[in-house]
């Protein structure tokens, strides 16, 4: 048991790193603040020397005066001058008239002597930011502050297949979906979304459930190898995946539907964060540019705002459901009772249904972190996915699996022939005989 555990924590360790890494590559993750020496005044910098187009602008707002000073006005427009370098001459970028600001901790922001705060641009990326180039950002207050310059630069081939695979065609289908809907609730498109991603991945997704259905089913017949060639793990490998042919049984094949959810989840992620922030025209399909950001609705039956974080409800009701597609799942058929012995606590053998077990409790938890992370947008296609997968689950359970019944009867067995001790010493020993010799033997 210790051992699985072992593994089990190994596995999904390894799977945070990769998500981890998946994040910082799609800025997710934001860059430390540089550390500038000054002798007073107010210091600005941009996050970063080279931004990619379409990626979210910071900046770095430093006070090293006496007095507070006002980033922001009453209208949460940035009182930053932003300005781009155009043929030897830098032109002042402005913001349109008419925006209105949803963001109501952006209004007079504030910032105490020796106090410092990271600024962004995203509501205003597209506007300020959406050409190649040089830039820089400047703050009036005594005096003008100026930051370094920086670079928008073009997307790289990862970001562009990214943004072709799967940003942009999940981020139009929201909008798409957003635009037919009445009352152009984002909480509808989210469902309709998540159930159209359900339909288009529902052939891997059920080959995986019957490939767990089957794995369960030849559980006992893999126990039954473990006890009678413990020890040898070389012939239990051998026997298990001559088992798991038998049985048409792909023990990774379950994972293949969690592991398609991941770019999902995150293309989802920024999509909803740009929806709600005013959105992004740039990024939309040519026959629905001229879509209104301004009319989506995101609070979503009148109660969960879909922008923000939800740390208490949304996260035990995810919980709760990914629980239950997980006893599911993992039910196990009743199997008829053999006549084995009874199989030893610390053989050192892995085991199938401790491993379910730990996952059972253990991905729920992990899942509900996840949501209560993220935007509650985030967790609505979440738990609308696995509310569609449980109902996936209990009709793939209530099939009659006759090839599989029939083939983990008593009559299935691995064809391997079995050699006796003489047989095996005699091969070993002509292995390391001379050719003549063996010959001789003969």
């Amino acid at each position: 048991m210790k051992k699985d555990f072992k593994r089990f924590l190994i596995t999904w360790l390894v799977l945070f790193i990769i998500i981890d890494f998946a994040m910082g590559a799609f800025g997710f993750k934001k860059d430390r603040t540089k550390t500038i020496p000054t002798d007073g005044g107010i210091v600005l910098e941009a996050i970063k020397d080279e931004i990619t187009i379409g990626k979210e602008v910071f900046v770095n707002i430093k006070n090293y005066t006496d007095q507070e000073i006002t980033v922001t006005d009453e209208n949460c427009i940035p009182l930053l001058k932003t300005f781009k370098y155009e043929t030897g001459v830098w032109v002042e970028k402005e913001i349109p008239e008419g925006y209105i600001c949803e963001h109501p901790e952006l209004i007079n922001v504030v910032l105490q002597p020796g106090q410092d705060a990271r600024y962004s641009f995203l509501q205003w990326n597209y506007e300020l930011f959406g050409e190649l180039g040089r830039y820089k950002v400047t703050l009036e207050i005594d005096k003008e502050y100026t930051s370094p310059e920086f670079t928008i630069k073009k997307r790289g081939f990862f970001k562009r297949s990214w943004d072709f695979l799967f940003y942009k065609p999940i981020y139009n289908t929201l909008i798409f979906f957003t635009d037919i809907n009445p009352s152009h609730s984002l909480g509808i498109a989210i469902i309709l979304l998540t159930l159209l991603i359900r339909v288009i991945l529902l052939v891997p997704s059920q080959k995986a459930l019957r490939s767990q259905k089957r794995l369960q089913e030849i559980q006992p017949k893999i126990q039954e190898i473990q006890r009678k060639y413990k020890g040898n793990q070389e012939r239990i490998a051998m026997e298990t995946m001559a088992l798991w042919k038998s049985a048409k049984a792909n023990p990774l094949g379950s994972c293949l539907p969690i592991l398609l959810q991941f770019p999902i989840l995150i293309a989802l992620y920024f999509a909803v964060r740009e929806v709600t922030i005013g959105g992004a025209a740039y990024n939309l399909y040519a026959f629905q540019e001229n879509f209104d950001f301004s009319t989506i609705h995101t609070i979503f039956l009148n109660t969960l705002d879909l922008a923000e974080k939800n740390i208490i409800a949304l996260p035990i009701i995810v919980g709760l459901l990914q629980f239950t597609q997980m006893k599911l799942t993992f039910a196990m058929r009743k199997t008829p009772k053999q006549k084995t012995p009874p199989k030893k606590k610390d053989d050192g053998m892995p085991d199938m249904q401790t491993m379910n077990k730990t996952m059972t409790y253990t991905m729920p938890i992990m899942i509900a972190f996840f949501t209560a992370t993220l935007p509650a947008g985030v967790g609505l296609y979440w738990g609308t996915s696995t509310i569609f997968a449980i109902g996936q689950t209990l009709v793939i359970n209530r099939e009659k699996s006759d090839e599989i019944q029939s083939k983990n009867s008593d009559e299935v067995t691995v064809k391997v022939v079995e050699k006796t001790e003489e047989e095996v010493k005699k091969e070993t020993k002509e292995k390391y005989l001379p050719k003549g010799k063996k010959k001789k033997n003969r």
